[in-house]
């Protein structure tokens, strides 16, 4: 009983660090974002069409905003290439508070994320906030909508500055990248050593 306990205990935490959940892609992650004047949201919604250049499992987007008020607001997740008011079907939605100048997200169930396929990830009620987007030079633009009352209403629009939207998109990759195999090798041969472990603290030897 105690071997396998100790097995129990060890082989989940060892597989879940190779294969937890982690930034499976991302669009300007590592660009300043926008903050003060010019910068605010003058509508209530926004969202931005997103190409998945492959194919996992999404379980939060996280946004960097430039300020915040303490409101919360809700990530949405559609099929595209329309919102849900033109015929796009909802995947998925999370509700978060906004963290200023740091990357932050609601936590959805699991949506498979087709490589190549085109979703709309929005956001409601943004009205005054600040980003989550940057003025860089090169920045990678997407095309946005926007709406009201929690209903997008327009796009696809080209936005110049808040179609660079900055965000990470967590989850899980269909195939595991070779860092990830990697980790689950160590762990592997923790688990072994740990199994010969156990075996001696039961058997006394």
């Amino acid at each position: 009983m105690k071997r396998l306990a100790c097995l129990t205990t060890l082989t989940p935490l060892l597989l879940g660090a190779a294969f937890g959940s982690t930034i499976v892609d991302s669009v300007n992650q590592s660009e300043p974002v926008c903050s003060g004047s010019g910068c605010n949201f003058v509508v209530d919604d926004v969202g931005w069409f997103y190409t998945a250049p492959f194919s996992y499992t999404l379980t939060s987007v996280d946004f960097k905003f430039g300020s915040t008020d303490g409101r919360s607001v809700t990530e949405e997740v559609f099929t595209s290439p329309t919102p849900a008011a033109l015929g796009g079907t909802l995947l998925g939605s999370a509700t978060f508070v906004p963290v200023a100048d740091s990357f932050a997200g609601g936590s959805l169930s699991p949506i498979s994320i087709i490589g190549g396929d085109i979703y709309l990830i929005g956001i409601l009620n943004v009205n005054g906030l600040d980003g989550p987007f940057t003025l860089a030079n090169g920045a990678q633009n997407l095309l946005g909508a926007s709406g009201t009352g929690g209903t997008f209403t327009s796009g696809p629009n080209y936005f110049p500055a808040s179609g660079n939207v900055i965000m990470e998109l967590i989850g899980t990759s269909a195939v595991p990248e070779p860092s990830s195999l990697s980790l689950l090798a160590v762990g592997l041969a923790l688990a072994f050593f740990a199994r010969k472990r156990c075996s001696r603290a039961v058997t006394g030897r």
